[in-house]
């Protein structure tokens, strides 16, 4: 009993009728197309009219603020409506007999303000009248506007941020536009960013993924221009950008660890330790509330394994390598990484620190120094020691200074002096250096695989060199996943111990490093019992990257 489906017979029709109705759709074809080009001429007033609005409210803005800075916010505006298109990065093109596939290009994180800017002047939707009428005199449709998100124009922070925004001199929210429009491409970074700028986990290796392994520049950047930095100090945004577009291209890819993704994750721990751990509050008062030193931590977490081969201190003065020679056998890795920072930083396209005074120049170069130096692990007992005696003594000090009454377990570290907070933010860059062990498992333990992978790979050139294979190096041995109980004994909770005791906010960093170390320990007794748990682990680990 199949079922019926009846349709109405086509009935013939005459043929004048017939040639009625053909001239009657082409004239509605013509009528629709008249209608269409009034609509896009609509369009295009329309989209001209919002940007004039939007161009005399940013000229409205400007003229209440200083003469340097109204050129540089109207520089910006106009040249995000006659620029669309990011800047080209100096990094170095991939020549034509190499076979690698060239990685795709991504839209930078832009600055706050200048993501408001944008947005205004292309009208709120991405399309302004200039490209309108390019496709129209190429006989194209006008391109729909494509799907957006409206976001908040500014993050919600708390009161460190706040007073880290007065500060530095921040654009007052109320001058700024309430919403921003975003384009979808950068959506998702945005929303990692706006999460990871108020929290102490942040992934990292998934961020690299979804920036086309621009996690550093993303970062960098969003830092930078949401603390307002780059206004407080007047510094060019193009130089700014070429600066660490070419430090992100020094780290090299083919180190499994000491990659840009590593130096990203170091730069988002130390911002925690600075705006959430308290470090950047305790500090101030001392370097007099300019915010130098903030610039100096984030340049130093940023750059502080530029340009590393992969190799340890100790390959490279046992090998004769020539930056061993070049550094005399001290801080090998360090020095250089310090010393080619800084000579990418005098390149005049990319020196966005010029436009500060001498005094303060003198003052960044000297902070990032020490900082990099300090991630030495040969100084680890000696920063230690060092540290914990300028914070027994000061809160001796600080104790008989409030009465004797005051025990000392109440009584709060602040630094008296220069040499007492550069060493604070010294001790904070080496902690940031082993930030990863204090984040969630998973992602912790695949940082320490693609440790052990590097290592093996030392240790393949040192048996390839004749040389003896240092320490957790062999891949015929037990690896850095076997010895975690070991180094977080005796180098990590010594670390995030003393620097809980001076700034009680970082708790949550070793909070994170005593959870880890827990899971560590029952593997370890695991493996005790039931022999091959570690193996599993490290199988484990590497599966996870595939």
């Amino acid at each position: 009993q199949g079922s019926v489906v009846w349709s109405a017979p086509r009935t013939a029709l005459h043929p004048e009728k017939m040639a009625a109705m053909a001239s009657c759709e082409s004239v509605g074809a013509e009528n629709q197309s008249a209608r269409g080009f009034q609509q896009e001429e609509q369009g295009m007033q329309q989209v001209q009219s919002m940007q004039d609005q939007r161009m005399s409210d940013v000229r409205t803005y400007a003229s209440e603020t200083t003469p340097r800075r109204a050129h540089r916010i109207e520089r910006s505006a106009w040249r995000s409506v006659t620029e669309p298109e990011p800047r080209e990065r100096l990094c170095p093109e991939p020549s034509e007999d190499d076979e690698t596939e060239p990685e795709p290009r991504q839209r930078r994180i832009p600055s706050r303000l200048f993501s408001a800017l944008r947005a205004a002047s292309a009208g709120g939707g991405g399309t302004n009248a200039a490209s309108l009428l390019r496709r129209r005199q190429h006989g194209q449709q006008p391109r729909a506007p494509p799907a957006q998100v409206v976001l908040e124009g500014r993050i919600a922070k708390d009161a460190t941020s706040a007073t880290l925004d007065e500060s530095f001199g921040v654009v007052p929210q109320e001058a700024l536009p309430r919403h921003v429009v975003v384009a979808d491409p950068s959506l998702q970074q945005l929303q990692v960013l706006q999460h990871a700028a108020g929290s102490w986990k942040f992934d990292a290796i998934q961020f690299a993924s979804i920036t086309g392994n621009r996690p550093l520049s993303g970062l960098f950047d969003f830092l930078f221009c949401n603390f307002g930095v780059l206004e407080h100090f007047g510094m060019e945004h193009g130089k700014f950008s070429n600066f660490i577009s070419e430090i992100e291209c020094g780290y090299h890819d083919s180190n499994p660890y000491h990659n840009r993704t590593h130096a990203t994750s170091v730069l988002h721990s130390m911002h925690a330790l600075l705006q959430l751990g308290g470090v950047g509050s305790m500090v101030a008062p001392v370097f007099g509330h300019g915010g130098v030193e903030r610039l100096a931590c984030w340049i130093a977490a940023a750059g502080h394994d530029y340009d590393h081969l992969g190799l340890t201190n100790d390959f490279m003065v046992k090998s004769g390598h020539d930056r061993a020679t070049r550094y005399n056998d001290m801080h090998v890795n360090e020095n250089h990484h310090a010393a080619a920072a800084f000579a990418v930083l005098r390149r005049q396209e990319c020196n966005f620190l010029s436009v500060l005074p001498s005094t303060s120049q003198r003052q960044v170069r000297n902070l990032v120094i020490q900082m990099v130096l300090s991630t030495d692990t040969a100084d680890h007992m000696s920063l230690l020691k060092s540290f914990n005696e300028c914070v027994d003594m000061n809160l001796v000090a600080g104790s008989e200074a409030q009465g004797r009454e005051r025990t000392l377990s109440h009584a709060r570290f602040a630094p008296n002096s220069e040499e007492e907070a550069t060493r604070v933010l010294k001790f904070a860059m080496k902690c940031s250096d082993l930030g990863h062990l204090s984040i969630d498992w998973d992602l912790h333990t695949r940082w320490v695989s693609v440790l052990e992978d590097e290592f093996f790979l030392q240790g393949d050139q040192e048996r390839a060199l004749a040389m003896p294979v240092s320490f957790l190096m062999d891949r015929s041995k037990p690896g850095p996943s076997s010895s975690q109980v070991g180094f977080y004994n005796f180098v990590v909770f010594p670390l995030f111990r003393s620097l809980a005791r001076a700034a009680p906010a970082s708790e949550p960093m070793l909070q994170g490093a005593s959870a880890n170390f827990e899971r560590w320990r029952a593997l370890e007794e695991g493996e005790k019992q039931r022999p091959g748990a570690t193996a599993r682990l490290r199988w484990r680990m590497a599966m996870w990257w595939f």
